[in-house]
């Protein structure tokens, strides 16, 4: 019989603080401190609705109302004076109770003592509802990035050139193809000068081989108006270019984790290589020197010149500032070369697409 009545009496004990708990929050005097470093407030009681402002370790909040295993609060004013209402999970808060008398009832036992701030530097206590999420960090002044991926680029040129034997005239058709098509490598450094605005400054590099088609026409020591002509080609030749770029950055940040931005700027294009022919050498054979034996001397020829460029990207940062970089650039321009007396023209850049990782510091 004794333990019957001491169960009972636990039982109207549990009651009457949970009937005290529900006076003290439709009282408004419920308050709840928070335990961890930063807590979000929701917009519903769920884990998966949106966040609608953040509160700080220590920071005290007024209980509207509990749903389930969410408290509703407010958010101290703003600077404006404008309050934010919102959800906060029991797990990172701990309630905190005013020394005031509840009108309405009285407790029968003793009050629970006032509980105080935690540490500044809590040691954090697993919980499902706890988020590890990236928090949104101060953007780096500085960042660097490398990367590889795949470039292209094709076109052609040519180059037409003549010479007087036995009082007439040979001629000389040269013909290459360019295609810069493959691994494509990438590394640039930029500078934020306010928050989402920058400069950066990339280099590219490439090199490829260029496809030749020749064909010569030789006067006839004996014979006006027939040629004795050679037709050959030549597939090695080598081609290269590097380019640097100088760029303004417009970030458009997208969460805590991904940044997406768009660039453009000018593109010097340095030391652009072609190897071309630059010699042919012949040698008649016998009467009535109807055939001819030819070797070939190819040289490379080099200048730089000016173009521009355009693209953009996205970082992805899976740590604060660690991420993952994939950057689209598409580059054109003229380079003039002297080939041996006559100017041509190459048409340096392309379309580049690289992904590296990207570091701000």
């Amino acid at each position: 019989m004794h333990f019957m009545n001491r169960k009972a009496k636990i039982f109207v004990l549990g009651i009457f603080i949970l009937s005290s708990l529900i006076v003290l929050i439709e009282a408004g005097e419920l308050k709840v401190i928070v335990s961890v470093e930063v807590a979000n407030v929701r917009l519903k009681p769920s884990i998966e609705s949106a966040v609608i402002g953040k509160a700080k370790i220590g920071q005290v909040l007024e209980v509207l109302r509990k749903e389930g295993n969410w408290y509703f609060v407010n958010l101290p004013p703003d600077e404006n004076g404008f309050v934010v209402s919102g959800y906060i999970h029991q797990s990172i808060v701990k309630v905190v109770t005013e020394d005031k008398p509840v009108p309405e009832k009285k407790p029968v036992v003793e009050p629970k003592p006032q509980v105080t701030p935690p540490p500044p530097q809590p040691s954090r206590q697993p919980s499902p509802f706890y988020e590890t999420a990236i928090k949104p960090a101060k953007r780096k002044a500085f960042y660097i990035r490398a990367g590889a991926g795949y470039g292209t680029k094709s076109y052609s040129y040519s180059n037409n050139w003549n010479f007087t034997q036995y009082q007439e005239q040979g001629d000389v058709n040269e013909s290459y193809s360019v295609d810069t098509s493959g691994l494509a490598y990438e590394a640039g450094l930029g500078f934020l000068f306010i928050k989402n605005v920058g400069l950066e400054i990339s280099f590219a590099p490439v090199s490829s081989e260029t496809k030749g088609a020749f064909t010569a026409a030789f006067p006839h020591p004996f014979y006006f108006d027939k040629d004795r002509t050679v037709d050959w080609n030549k597939e090695d030749l080598a081609y290269a270019e590097s380019e640097i770029n100088l760029n303004l950055i417009l970030y458009f940040p997208v969460g805590a984790r991904f940044n997406i931005y768009i660039s453009g700027g000018g593109t010097y294009f340095l030391n652009v290589k072609a190897e071309n022919l630059q010699e042919i050498s012949w040698s008649e054979l016998g009467y009535p020197y109807n055939d001819l034996t030819t070797s070939y001397t190819y040289n490379n020829y080099s200048n730089s010149g000016l173009g521009f460029n355009a693209g953009g990207g996205i970082d992805f940062f899976f740590v604060e500032n660690v991420g993952l970089n994939v950057n689209v650039r598409y580059s054109s321009g003229t380079v003039k070369v002297e080939v041996e007396g006559v100017e041509i023209k190459l048409k340096p850049g392309g379309l580049k697409v690289t992904g590296g990782i990207k570091i701000a510091f």
